[in-house]
């Protein structure tokens, strides 16, 4: 999962930081939960990139000049 997703290391690891530090010690016991809080993390990062460039698609900056409206 994360071997496949190299570009996604930072924001993930960012993600755990933000975590209670019980509930880490808890995921560091635990290589399964680990890692299926990992494909969690995954999972939300491509729906958000999916969303963002979705929405950024539409963004008046994207268009050409002809197409967009200020």
């Amino acid at each position: 999962m994360i071997k496949r997703e190299p570009d996604l290391v930072a924001k993930i690891t960012g993600m755990l930081l933000e975590m209670d530090n019980s509930e880490l010690l808890l995921l560091l016991e635990s290589p399964d939960t680990l890692a299926s809080k990992i494909e969690e993390a995954v999972q939300v990062l491509k729906i958000s990139k999916t969303k963002a460039s979705g929405q950024d698609s539409l963004h008046p900056s994207y268009l050409p000049a002809e197409v967009a409206v200020n």
